[in-house]
């Protein structure tokens, strides 16, 4: 191998830097001519340019090409020497033993020139290359190493003779020492040192090379050293030559492994064969026992025997448990329950008697909770005849829609479930009456609001004269006791028709205008949402104003009257012409054909009136119940617990549908209504001798009494 030697000269150093690859191809090139093989520093460390590679001491560099390039032979360290004149040197060096065969140096300058030229360099180091190549072939000679194999075995070692012999020529190993080194295994497993003396003409490096490809070829590690004063090789075997190799220490792992996990297993299986014995369980006995009858748990000897007793046990307990289930089958349930109690007896864990035992346990406790359901059923529906003949509809409804509840989806109480279906009927149909209007009062601000089927309304004021022939039949009259209106059934009507709501003017004193639109008293007009229908006068200040709400579909119509209305009657002036002025205070109507839903509006905290068309509409609104009119009138909760609390009806609790008796009040909350007979002219007179209150203050408890 060709490496830069060290100068200390700047001026050497420049030189060798600047010739280094000339100098190293006209070496590489003589060396050829007389060597097979010569390394040199660029296939090994790349560009080597630099002094010993950049190592600071020659044993440095020399420890480096060691571990770099385990094959290198012989260095040859080139270079400028420092000398005067400068020498073109050569240096032959073992890197193993750092013995130095030679040095060959050739000067650069002479006296006719003082400049290096190119060509002097290429010819010098051709030169020296010559030399060097010469002095190899002497150096070529027979040496003597001693050579000590530690911690081989006999197989181990004996391979190697052949080996040397093979790869060297003209060479002798010779056998001086041979003996077994003592340990705990010795006996059985023996390990030797040897000692060799070898006659070669390899170098140091060549035989170290030697050892080192023997030992890896033969898969074995070992550690080489090299003492150059007594010339010894010293090989020390790495691990124990009889260690099992990965694979067979794998086996023997996996060997061990199962071994352990057939020791615990078996003595599984013997603890469970012994715990279901005591136990007197036939099929779990069985069912270990086929897994432990191998040959390989050991255990047919001391259970073997037994295996007919619990086969015998097992079929009777079958036997048994097909007894019990054909009683079970038949409704016997106590039969069932004695096989039953024979076949756990002589299997403890038999899966089908415990599956039956399970079924008729759960068949009593069943049959004990319905029967105690329906003893409930029936004092409820007890009670809810008692009310019923007591003439208190809204308590019997109420106990038999909470028997209903409780035995929903019962198939033993389908019987008792239609039953009361037809009391919660019969009550119903027994108490309903006939309603086509009614007035509704909110008791938390007093506004008031009439709800109609009939099919004609005629709005104006209530005059103390009789007015029953100003009124056709069946007409119901809305009161807006105003000074400017003309009395009811001469001022304006509204009639329901198929596609529609109309309103005429009757030949008013002071007519009716919507949207700035005299009404005619000849040709009905339709009623459009939004309508902003004024009574009494075309001013916004003097006039009733009356605005109209109607459906898409045109089915119910709702008229608001106007807050300012309510503010300006003179109350003083309706109580001397109207003793019963109370009902001049209605502040809305809603003309529908049969339903109605009542319902908590969020942003303003009142309680309407409305349709289930405006109720889909609108988010706005939380609903409470609907009230249906007509034949049959009824109330029913829309849900059972509205805006988080209990409906009640007359203080008792409302479940479902329940016939419409008026008068009534209805609680939820802190909200409640009032619901009564709208109060028409034919029936004043009487209302008043009965001394009926229709309007109520915010305290429930507190009454306004007419004037």
């Amino acid at each position: 191998m060709l490496v830069p030697q060290q100068t200390s000269s700047q001026q050497n150093a420049q030189l060798q830097s600047q010739y280094a690859k000339v100098i190293e191809q006209a070496l590489a090139y003589q060396l050829t001519q007389s060597s097979s093989t010569v390394l040199h520093a660029q296939s090994v460390f790349g560009q080597c340019t630099e002094a010993l590679c950049g190592a600071e001491s020659l044993s440095d560099a020399m420890q480096l090409i060691a571990n770099k390039a385990e094959h290198v032979e012989l260095v040859l360290l080139y270079g400028i020497s420092d000398t005067t004149p400068a020498m073109l040197s050569v240096e032959m060096i073992d890197p193993v033993s750092l013995e130095f065969y030679d040095a060959f140096n050739l000067p650069l300058l002479n006296s006719d020139t003082q400049r290096i030229s190119l060509a002097q360099i290429r010819s010098l180091s051709g030169d020296l290359g010559t030399v060097v190549a010469n002095r190899l072939r002497e150096i070529v000679k027979k040496k003597s190493f001693k050579l000590v194999l530690q911690g081989f075995t006999l197989d181990e070692v004996a391979p190697f003779s052949i080996y040397f012999m093979s790869q060297t020529n003209q060479s002798e190993l010779r056998l001086t020492k041979s003996e077994k080194v003592d340990s705990w295994m010795s006996k059985y497993f023996p390990i030797v040192e040897t000692h060799f003396m070898a006659s070669t003409a390899a170098t140091e490096t060549q035989f170290n090379q030697l050892l080192d490809r023997f030992f890896k070829e033969s898969d074995i590690e070992a550690l080489i050293e090299f003492d150059s004063a007594t010339q010894q090789f010293l090989v020390s075997r790495i691990g124990n030559p009889y260690a099992p190799s990965l694979f067979s220490r794998f086996l023997m792992l996996l060997a061990l492994g199962a071994l352990l996990v057939l020791i615990v297993k078996r003595q599984i299986y013997h603890f469970q064969l012994e715990r279901y014995a005591d136990k007197k369980s036939a099929d779990q006995w069985l069912d270990v026992y086929a897994k432990a009858k191998s040959p390989w748990f050991v255990l047919r000897s001391k259970w073997g025997n037994q295996f007919s007793y619990w086969q015998r046990l097992q079929r009777e307990s079958q036997e048994l448990e097909k007894q019990a289930q054909l009683f079970f089958d038949a409704g016997d349930v106590i039969s069932a329950k004695l096989f039953v109690s024979k076949a756990l007896n002589l299997n403890a864990d038999a899966q089908m008697a415990s599956a039956l035992i399970t079924k008729i346990n759960h068949q009593e406790s069943s049959q004990k909770a319905l029967s105690d359901k329906e003893q409930w059923v029936r004092n409820k529906v007890a009670k809810a005849m008692n009310n019923y003949r007591g003439n208190q509809p809204i308590k019997a409804l109420r106990q038999a829609y909470q028997a209903l509840a409780s035995i929903k989806g019962e198939k033993q109480l389908k019987r008792q479930y239609k039953a009361i279906k037809r009391l919660i009927q019969k009550v119903n149909n027994d108490f309903s009456e006939t309603y086509d209007h009614i007035e509704l009062t909110d008791l938390d601000n007093g506004d008031t609001c009439v709800l109609t089927t009939a099919a004609q309304v005629d709005i104006g004021r209530f005059s103390s004269k009789d007015m029953r022939l100003s009124l056709a039949t069946g007409t119901l009259p809305l009161y807006i006791n105003h000074k400017a209106l003309s009395r009811a059934g001469k001022h304006l009507t509204i009639q329901k028709h198929a596609n529609g709501f109309y309103m005429m003017d009757q030949g008013s004193t002071n007519g009716s205008f919507v949207s700035d639109e005299t009404l005619s008293s000849q040709e009905p007009r339709l009623v459009v949402n939004g309508d902003n229908i004024k009574l009494g006068a075309d001013s916004e200040l003097t006039a009733v104003k009356l605005l109209a709400q109607v459906d898409d579909d045109h089915s119910v119509l709702r008229l608001r009257v106007s807050n300012q209305l309510t503010q300006t009657l003179d109350i003083a002036d309706l109580a001397r012409v109207w003793p019963d002025y109370m009902h001049a205070m209605r502040t809305s109507l809603l003309m529908t054909a049969s339903e109605a839903v009542l319902a908590h509006e969020r942003s303003s905290g009142e309680i309407r009136l409305i349709s289930r068309s405006q109720l889909k509409q609108s988010d706005d609104y939380i609903e409470v119940l609907s009230l249906t009119l007509g034949k049959g009138a009824k109330v029913k909760p829309l849900s059972e617990e509205p805006m988080g609390e209990t409906l009640y009806l007359n203080d008792e609790l409302l479940l479902g549908m329940v016939p419409l008796i008026l008068p009534c009040e209805i609680k939820w909350g802190k909200h409640h209504v009032y619901l009564d007979d709208y109060a028409d002219f034919n029936g004043l007179e009487e209302r008043q001798q009965e001394a009926r209150f229709f309007l109520r203050a915010s305290d429930a408890d507190d009454t306004v009494s007419p004037s």
